[in-house]
Protein backbone atom coordinates (compact mmCIF):
# COMPACT_ATOMS: atom_id res chain seq x y z
CA UNK A 1 0.00 0.00 0.00
CA UNK A 2 1.30 3.41 -0.87
CA UNK A 3 1.50 5.89 2.10
CA UNK A 4 -0.42 9.16 2.11
CA UNK A 5 2.74 11.17 2.42
CA UNK A 6 3.98 9.54 -0.72
CA UNK A 7 0.98 9.94 -2.87
CA UNK A 8 -0.20 13.22 -1.22
CA UNK A 9 -3.51 12.80 -2.95
CA UNK A 10 -5.32 13.16 0.38
CA UNK A 11 -3.80 16.65 0.81
CA UNK A 12 -5.94 17.88 -2.02
CA UNK A 13 -9.03 16.48 -0.31
CA UNK A 14 -8.08 18.04 3.06
CA UNK A 15 -7.49 21.38 1.41
CA UNK A 16 -10.84 21.18 -0.31
CA UNK A 17 -12.54 20.29 2.95
CA UNK A 18 -10.89 23.20 4.81
CA UNK A 19 -11.94 25.58 2.04
CA UNK A 20 -15.48 24.24 2.06
CA UNK A 21 -15.95 24.35 5.85
CA UNK A 22 -14.30 27.75 6.43
CA UNK A 23 -17.56 29.69 5.88
CA UNK A 24 -19.25 27.40 8.39
CA UNK A 25 -16.71 28.36 11.06
CA UNK A 26 -17.29 32.02 10.23
CA UNK A 27 -21.05 31.62 10.45
CA UNK A 28 -20.98 29.63 13.69
CA UNK A 29 -18.55 32.14 15.21
CA UNK A 30 -20.81 35.15 14.50
CA UNK A 31 -23.07 34.78 17.58
CA UNK A 32 -20.03 34.63 19.86
CA UNK A 33 -18.44 37.67 18.18
CA UNK A 34 -21.73 39.55 18.32
CA UNK A 35 -22.07 38.70 22.00
CA UNK A 36 -18.57 39.98 22.68
CA UNK A 37 -19.32 43.23 20.82
CA UNK A 38 -22.62 43.66 22.70
CA UNK A 39 -20.97 42.98 26.05
CA UNK A 40 -18.23 45.43 25.18
CA UNK A 41 -20.83 48.06 24.31
CA UNK A 42 -22.69 47.42 27.57
CA UNK A 43 -19.47 47.71 29.58
CA UNK A 44 -18.58 50.91 27.72
CA UNK A 45 -22.05 52.34 28.37
CA UNK A 46 -21.83 51.45 32.06
CA UNK A 47 -18.36 52.98 32.32
CA UNK A 48 -19.62 56.10 30.58
CA UNK A 49 -22.63 56.31 32.91
CA UNK A 50 -20.41 55.81 35.95
CA UNK A 51 -18.06 58.59 34.81
CA UNK A 52 -21.02 60.89 34.21
CA UNK A 53 -22.30 60.19 37.72
CA UNK A 54 -18.85 60.85 39.16
CA UNK A 55 -18.60 64.07 37.17
CA UNK A 56 -22.02 65.18 38.40
CA UNK A 57 -21.05 64.35 41.98
CA UNK A 58 -17.83 66.36 41.68
CA UNK A 59 -19.73 69.22 40.06
CA UNK A 60 -22.28 69.29 42.89
CA UNK A 61 -19.51 69.18 45.47
CA UNK A 62 -17.76 72.06 43.69
CA UNK A 63 -20.99 74.06 43.63
CA UNK A 64 -21.53 73.39 47.33
CA UNK A 65 -17.97 74.46 48.10
CA UNK A 66 -18.49 77.65 46.10
CA UNK A 67 -21.78 78.31 47.90
CA UNK A 68 -20.11 77.77 51.28
CA UNK A 69 -17.31 80.12 50.30
CA UNK A 70 -19.76 82.86 49.29
CA UNK A 71 -21.82 82.29 52.44
CA UNK A 72 -18.66 82.61 54.51
CA UNK A 73 -17.85 85.88 52.75
CA UNK A 74 -21.35 87.21 53.47
CA UNK A 75 -21.04 86.25 57.12
CA UNK A 76 -17.67 87.99 57.32
CA UNK A 77 -19.25 91.12 55.80
CA UNK A 78 -22.14 90.97 58.26
CA UNK A 79 -19.75 90.50 61.16
CA UNK A 80 -17.78 93.49 59.93
CA UNK A 81 -20.91 95.63 59.68
CA UNK A 82 -21.85 94.84 63.27
CA UNK A 83 -18.76 96.71 64.42
CA UNK A 84 -20.53 99.91 63.37
CA UNK A 85 -23.44 99.19 65.72
CA UNK A 86 -23.27 100.08 69.40
CA UNK A 87 -24.85 97.44 71.62
CA UNK A 88 -25.58 93.77 71.06
CA UNK A 89 -26.33 92.10 67.74
CA UNK A 90 -28.33 88.90 67.32
CA UNK A 91 -27.71 86.99 64.12
CA UNK A 92 -30.62 85.26 62.39
CA UNK A 93 -31.21 83.43 59.11
CA UNK A 94 -34.03 84.03 56.64
CA UNK A 95 -36.16 80.87 56.52
CA UNK A 96 -39.08 82.07 54.42
CA UNK A 97 -40.84 84.79 52.45
CA UNK A 98 -44.42 85.85 53.20
CA UNK A 99 -46.46 84.84 50.09
CA UNK A 100 -48.32 88.13 49.81
CA UNK A 101 -47.82 90.12 46.57
CA UNK A 102 -48.90 93.34 48.31
CA UNK A 103 -46.43 93.03 51.20
CA UNK A 104 -42.67 92.88 51.58
CA UNK A 105 -41.91 90.59 54.50
CA UNK A 106 -39.44 87.90 55.52
CA UNK A 107 -39.54 85.14 58.12
CA UNK A 108 -36.51 84.72 60.40
CA UNK A 109 -35.55 81.57 62.27
CA UNK A 110 -35.31 83.35 65.63
CA UNK A 111 -38.15 84.35 67.92
CA UNK A 112 -39.13 85.26 71.47
CA UNK A 113 -37.08 82.37 72.83
CA UNK A 114 -33.94 84.06 71.46
CA UNK A 115 -34.83 87.57 72.60
CA UNK A 116 -36.40 88.94 69.41
CA UNK A 117 -38.91 91.74 70.07
CA UNK A 118 -41.39 93.79 68.04
CA UNK A 119 -39.89 96.91 66.53
CA UNK A 120 -36.37 95.45 66.56
CA UNK A 121 -34.21 96.91 63.76
CA UNK A 122 -32.96 94.40 61.19
CA UNK A 123 -29.97 94.98 58.90
CA UNK A 124 -27.62 93.15 56.61
CA UNK A 125 -23.98 93.94 55.85
CA UNK A 126 -24.95 96.88 53.60
CA UNK A 127 -27.76 98.69 55.35
CA UNK A 128 -31.15 98.72 57.05
CA UNK A 129 -33.50 95.92 56.00
CA UNK A 130 -36.57 96.72 58.09
CA UNK A 131 -38.03 95.93 61.50
CA UNK A 132 -39.62 93.02 63.33
CA UNK A 133 -43.43 93.31 63.41
CA UNK A 134 -44.50 89.88 64.65
CA UNK A 135 -42.75 87.54 67.07
CA UNK A 136 -43.42 83.85 67.67
CA UNK A 137 -41.68 81.42 69.94
CA UNK A 138 -39.11 80.24 67.39
CA UNK A 139 -39.57 82.62 64.45
CA UNK A 140 -40.45 86.21 63.63
CA UNK A 141 -41.68 88.33 60.74
CA UNK A 142 -39.74 91.29 59.38
CA UNK A 143 -41.42 94.12 57.50
CA UNK A 144 -38.97 95.38 54.87
CA UNK A 145 -38.35 99.07 54.29
CA UNK A 146 -39.75 98.69 50.76
CA UNK A 147 -43.19 97.60 52.00
CA UNK A 148 -45.83 100.19 50.99
CA UNK A 149 -46.83 100.66 54.63
CA UNK A 150 -43.30 101.21 55.93
CA UNK A 151 -41.97 104.71 56.67
CA UNK A 152 -38.41 105.36 57.85
CA UNK A 153 -37.33 108.72 59.33
CA UNK A 154 -34.02 109.59 57.68
CA UNK A 155 -31.40 112.28 57.39
CA UNK A 156 -29.50 113.39 54.32
CA UNK A 157 -26.04 112.50 55.53
CA UNK A 158 -24.47 115.45 53.71
CA UNK A 159 -26.45 118.20 55.42
CA UNK A 160 -28.69 116.55 58.08
CA UNK A 161 -31.89 117.44 56.21
CA UNK A 162 -34.73 115.44 57.80
CA UNK A 163 -37.33 113.59 55.72
CA UNK A 164 -39.54 110.52 55.64
CA UNK A 165 -38.57 107.62 53.38
CA UNK A 166 -41.56 105.60 52.13
CA UNK A 167 -41.68 102.07 50.78
CA UNK A 168 -43.27 101.61 47.37
CA UNK A 169 -43.63 97.84 47.07
CA UNK A 170 -40.76 97.89 44.57
CA UNK A 171 -37.64 96.14 45.92
CA UNK A 172 -35.40 98.65 44.14
CA UNK A 173 -37.24 101.92 44.85
CA UNK A 174 -37.98 104.08 47.88
CA UNK A 175 -39.41 107.61 47.86
CA UNK A 176 -38.90 110.79 49.86
CA UNK A 177 -42.29 112.46 49.93
CA UNK A 178 -43.50 115.97 50.71
CA UNK A 179 -40.06 117.46 50.22
CA UNK A 180 -40.30 121.12 49.12
CA UNK A 181 -38.49 122.23 45.99
CA UNK A 182 -36.21 124.44 48.09
CA UNK A 183 -34.79 121.43 49.95
CA UNK A 184 -31.12 120.64 49.36
CA UNK A 185 -31.36 117.02 48.25
CA UNK A 186 -29.15 115.77 45.43
CA UNK A 187 -28.52 112.64 43.41
CA UNK A 188 -26.06 110.29 45.19
CA UNK A 189 -26.93 111.68 48.62
CA UNK A 190 -26.70 109.03 51.33
CA UNK A 191 -29.79 108.65 53.53
CA UNK A 192 -29.30 107.36 57.08
CA UNK A 193 -31.68 106.73 59.95
CA UNK A 194 -32.37 109.86 61.99
CA UNK A 195 -33.34 108.08 65.20
CA UNK A 196 -36.21 110.54 65.72
CA UNK A 197 -38.86 107.80 65.87
CA UNK A 198 -37.19 106.17 68.86
CA UNK A 199 -37.19 102.82 67.05
CA UNK A 200 -34.21 102.92 64.70
CA UNK A 201 -30.99 104.18 66.30
CA UNK A 202 -29.46 107.03 64.31
CA UNK A 203 -26.78 106.56 61.70
CA UNK A 204 -27.83 103.32 59.97
CA UNK A 205 -27.30 103.58 56.18
CA UNK A 206 -30.61 103.13 54.41
CA UNK A 207 -30.55 104.27 50.79
CA UNK A 208 -28.88 106.39 48.11
CA UNK A 209 -30.79 109.02 46.11
CA UNK A 210 -30.79 108.32 42.37
CA UNK A 211 -33.44 110.72 41.06
CA UNK A 212 -34.52 114.26 42.02
CA UNK A 213 -37.17 115.88 39.82
CA UNK A 214 -39.70 118.69 40.05
CA UNK A 215 -42.88 117.79 38.23
CA UNK A 216 -44.67 120.74 36.55
CA UNK A 217 -47.41 122.14 38.76
CA UNK A 218 -46.34 120.10 41.78
CA UNK A 219 -45.32 121.79 45.05
CA UNK A 220 -43.00 118.96 46.11
CA UNK A 221 -39.96 117.29 44.65
CA UNK A 222 -40.17 113.75 43.31
CA UNK A 223 -37.22 112.02 44.96
CA UNK A 224 -36.40 108.36 44.49
CA UNK A 225 -33.77 106.33 46.30
CA UNK A 226 -32.26 102.86 46.00
CA UNK A 227 -32.05 100.67 49.13
CA UNK A 228 -28.52 99.80 50.19
CA UNK A 229 -29.45 96.47 51.83
CA UNK A 230 -29.66 93.42 49.59
CA UNK A 231 -33.35 92.96 50.33
CA UNK A 232 -33.93 90.06 47.97
CA UNK A 233 -30.58 88.30 48.38
CA UNK A 234 -29.34 88.56 51.96
CA UNK A 235 -29.87 85.38 53.98
CA UNK A 236 -28.01 86.14 57.21
CA UNK A 237 -29.20 89.24 59.04
CA UNK A 238 -28.35 91.14 62.21
CA UNK A 239 -30.92 92.29 64.77
CA UNK A 240 -29.94 95.06 67.20
CA UNK A 241 -30.82 93.63 70.61
CA UNK A 242 -31.73 95.35 73.84
CA UNK A 243 -29.39 94.60 76.76
CA UNK A 244 -32.38 93.53 78.85
CA UNK A 245 -33.77 91.23 76.15
CA UNK A 246 -32.26 88.14 77.76
CA UNK A 247 -30.73 86.88 74.53
CA UNK A 248 -28.71 83.71 74.85
CA UNK A 249 -25.00 84.60 75.21
CA UNK A 250 -23.78 82.28 72.46
CA UNK A 251 -26.02 84.02 69.93
CA UNK A 252 -24.81 87.55 70.60
CA UNK A 253 -21.92 89.67 69.53
CA UNK A 254 -21.25 92.50 71.98
CA UNK A 255 -19.92 95.58 70.23
CA UNK A 256 -18.31 98.21 72.48
CA UNK A 257 -19.11 101.89 71.87
CA UNK A 258 -16.67 103.83 69.73
CA UNK A 259 -13.51 104.80 71.55
CA UNK A 260 -13.52 101.86 73.96
CA UNK A 261 -12.32 98.30 73.83
CA UNK A 262 -14.10 95.10 74.79
CA UNK A 263 -11.86 94.72 77.83
CA UNK A 264 -12.59 98.24 79.08
CA UNK A 265 -16.31 97.75 78.55
CA UNK A 266 -16.33 94.57 80.61
CA UNK A 267 -14.12 95.96 83.36
CA UNK A 268 -16.35 98.97 84.00
CA UNK A 269 -15.23 102.15 85.76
Amino acid sequence: MVADHQTRWLDVIRSALVTATAPLYVVTDQPYAATEILLGYVRLHQDNLSMRQQLLTLSLEAQRAHALFEENERLRALLGSSSRVEGRVLFAEVIGIVPDPTARSLILGKGDLHGVFEGQPVLDSDGLMGQVVEVGRHSSRVLLITDPTHVTPVLVNRNDYRALLHGTGDAARLELRHVPETADVRVDDLLVTSGLDGRFPSGYPVAVVYSVELEPGEPFLSIRARPLAQLERSRHLGLVARPEAGVLPDMLLTVPPAGTTAGEDEAGP
